[in-house]
């Protein structure tokens, strides 16, 4: 067990600020400050903090837009502190635990982290990503203690094909396996989507927050979905780390809870502003290519044969003042990951100059995947 350095959020805590036009979020910028109305009054605040593990009724509000029981509710400090708890409250040192890959690198940190082993199950590009279940049961077989998927998928924004996440919970249910699935993007979707994985019951658990999507991620406001024995595990391992959520926390995120169909609307809006905006990047350049994502607001684009991710994404910064991710910190070397949390004008600017460091660079023919 030992804690080592995460290397994308290294990065992403000193590289990108210093950019002027960033092609780097993956989350939509916060919302006007009037969308959550006045501060919170002195009533407010100590009732969250009188209330212990969280405000009955931030749970209630988390509990009735998902559609599970508020008994299993954990509400967390951003989805990253969800993850690491559920990991914590579910695997030993020297157990498995299957990640998929390319990877949200803090997943896979917090499996090491708490002395596990990581076991690979492979999303690849020619598959549009998808989750072969066949291959996750034979990883299963080998004696498994929790799965870890991304929903839509960190950092190409696919989503599951459907019936994939069915199959993979009765697997993992089979094999006495928790499959933990992290949907802080999952509201991106539209109404068609199917439900949250924490709905399918026993043994599927779905981590979130109100960054992603909502805007809202200063506050740090996230939860787990998971049944009410779980939960219980979860906050034994909380009271190691702290007495209760902040007061303020909880009183802006019931808030924002309450504005929730409007900044889902609004995350969306800003979906469909840029995937076809990328598309015609992709389009207009043979060589690149990508696998065009099922919504959110970052994909992952294939850079032309031979071109290295970082030294790209380096060039970019120094030459055209503008950020993208190197796709090497997802294991998907020879990408990058390109988002576009902006306005319209700020968006169609940053893509103008990435698309003069690619043609620099050399782009040849057209492949995409979709």
């Amino acid at each position: 067990m030992g804690f080592g350095r995460v290397e994308y959020m290294r990065w992403a805590k000193a590289v990108p600020g210093g950019a002027a036009f960033r092609l780097s979020a993956s989350g939509v910028l916060p919302p006007p400050l009037e969308w959550l109305g006045d501060p919170p009054s002195w009533e407010e605040l100590r009732a969250g903090a009188d209330e212990g593990y969280g405000k009955r009724a931030v749970a209630e509000a988390i509990a009735g837009a998902y559609g599970v029981d508020p008994r299993g509710v954990v509400f967390t400090g951003g989805t990253s502190e969800a993850n690491f708890l559920v990991l914590a409250a579910l695997v030993e040192p020297g157990e498995r635990v299957v990640v998929e890959t390319p990877v949200y690198e803090p997943l896979v940190a917090a499996v090491r982290a708490l002395g596990a082993r990581p076991v690979w199950l492979r999303r690849r590009p020619q598959d549009r990503f998808a989750v072969d279940v066949e291959a996750l049961r034979r990883l299963l077989g080998a004696g498994v203690r929790a799965v870890l998927l991304t929903r839509l998928h960190n950092p190409s924004g696919v989503d599951l094909a459907p019936g994939t996440l069915e199959a993979a919970a009765e697997a993992c249910r089979e094999a006495g396996a928790t499959l933990v699935v992290d949907e802080v993007y999952r509201d991106f979707l539209g109404e068609g989507a199917s439900p949250v994985a924490a709905t399918l019951g026993e043994g599927v658990v779905t981590t979130s927050s109100l960054t992603k999507v909502h805007g809202l991620g200063g506050l740090r406001a996230g939860w787990v979905l998971c049944e009410p024995r779980l939960a219980a595990r979860i906050h034994d391992v909380r009271d190691h780390l702290e007495v209760v959520a902040p007061a303020p926390v909880l009183a802006l995120a019931l808030r924002g809870l309450a504005r929730r169909d409007a900044l889902v609307a609004r995350a969306r809006a800003q979906s469909a502003m840029g995937i076809p905006r990328v598309r015609a990047l992709v389009e207009a350049r043979p060589g690149i290519s990508w696998v065009e994502p099922d919504g959110g607001i970052c994909c992952a684009l294939r850079l032309p044969p031979g071109v290295d991710d970082r030294d790209f994404a380096s060039r970019l910064k120094e030459e055209r003042d503008t950020v993208v991710v190197p796709g090497s910190f997802f294991d998907l070397p020879g990408w990058i990951r390109v988002g576009w949390a902006e306005d319209v004008g700020h968006t169609d600017e940053a893509l103008r100059r990435l698309g003069e460091v690619l043609d620099a660079a050399g782009a040849g023919a057209v492949r995409s995947s979709r």
